[in-house]
C-alpha cells in the first residue's frame, strides 16, 4: 500500500539524521557489526552497555537469558513512531507478565539527548546509549531500515528473525518466539495440500505438501483480479522471504489465488 505522507517525512527525516554522523565513525562501527563472521553476541551488536531505567547496564546482563530481543528504531518526533509505541508497550507489558523471555531496544533516531530522555521515559524497555550515534547508523544499515518506526526481532544468538517485527506481532500476537518457518512448513506441512492446476501435473487432483519435501526449487506463482499482471517469484524450499511477499500481495489485492509448483513438474 501507499506510504502516507507522515511515514514517508519519518523516512527522509531518519535518513538525512544517519547522513550527518561522521563517516569515519560509521566506517567503524559497520567495521564492528561485519568485521565478525562468528558473531553471535549482543555485546558484539549493540556494543558493550546498554541503557535502562536504573542506569547503564552491561548488554550481556541486560539480555542475559533472553529468547528474543526486538530492536525498535524511533523516534519522538515521528507521529507514526508515538502511535506505535504505546502499543508495543502494552504489548510488551503483556508478554513479560506472562514469564515469556522478551527483551527490547530502543535504538533512537531523536535529534538531540535531551529528547531521547524524554522520550525514553516513556518506554518500559532497554536502550542503546544515545551518545552511541555511530553505532545506531550501522544498525540502521546492518538492517536496512528504510523508515521509522521499524522494529527488528532478534533470536537468542543475535540472529535475525525478520526485520518486519511490527507485522509479525500484529499477525501472530501469541506466537512467541516466532521460530523461522520453512517455506513448506509455511504451506501447511507434510499433511498439507495443494490444489493442483491440471496443466501442471496432469489430473487436477490435490497434491500433498509432504510430496515437495526434498525438492531443490519451487515455484509460486502470484496473481490478483485488481493487477493486470502475474508475478512469479521463485525460492529455495528452506526460503524465509515467502511471509514477506505473501503480505505484501494480501495488501495490494481483495482476492488472490496461489499455486506452487516444483521445478520438475513445472518445467
Amino acid at each position: 500500500s501507499a506510504p502516507t505522507p507522515n511515514s514517508f517525512l519519518c523516512f527522509v527525516a531518519d535518513l538525512v539524521a544517519d547522513l550527518v554522523v561522521d563517516s569515519r565513525h560509521t566506517t567503524n562501527a559497520l567495521k564492528h557489526l561485519h568485521g565478525h563472521p562468528g558473531m553471535s553476541t549482543f555485546a558484539d551488536l549493540l556494543g558493550p552497555d546498554l541503557s535502562t531505567k536504573t542506569g547503564s547496564k552491561p548488554t550481556a546482563d541486560a539480555l542475559a537469558g533472553a529468547e528474543v530481543v526486538g530492536l525498535y528504531f524511533s523516534a519522538h518526533w515521528c507521529g507514526p513512531c508515538r502511535q506505535f509505541t504505546p502499543e508495543l508497550a502494552a504489548f510488551y507489558k503483556k508478554l513479560v507478565a506472562s514469564g515469556k523471555k522478551f527483551e527490547i531496544v530502543f535504538v533512537s533516531s531523536d535529534r538531540d539527548e535531551s529528547s531521547f530522555d524524554s522520550y525514553y521515559a516513556e518506554h518500559p524497555w532497554l536502550a542503546l546509549p544515545y551518545a552511541a550515534r555511530d553505532l545506531k547508523t550501522a544498525l540502521s544499515k546492518k538492517f536496512k531500515v528504510q523508515g521509522i518506526p521499524t522494529f527488528v526481532l532478534l533470536d537468542a544468538n543475535a540472529k535475525t528473525l525478520t526485520v518486519d517485527g511490527r507485522e509479525t506481532i500484529g499477525e501472530d500476537p501469541e506466537g512467541f518466539p516466532w521460530a523461522k518457518k520453512d517455506l513448506l512448513e509455511l504451506l501447511g506441512g507434510a499433511d498439507g495440500a495443494l490444489l493442483a492446476s491440471p496443466t501442471a501435473v496432469g489430473d487436477g487432483d490435490d497434491v500433498d505438501v509432504g510430496s515437495l519435501w526434498g525438492k531443490k526449487k519451487i515455484g509460486l506463482y502470484f496473481r490478483c483480479e485488481i493487477i493486470s499482471f502475474p508475478l512469479f517469484f521463485f525460492f529455495f524450499s528452506n526460503s524465509l522471504n515467502f511471509p514477506r511477499i505473501h503480505s505484501i500481495m494480501r495488501a495490494r489485492c481483495s482476492e488472490r489465488r496461489t499455486s506452487a509448483f516444483t521445478s520438475g513438474e513445472f518445467f
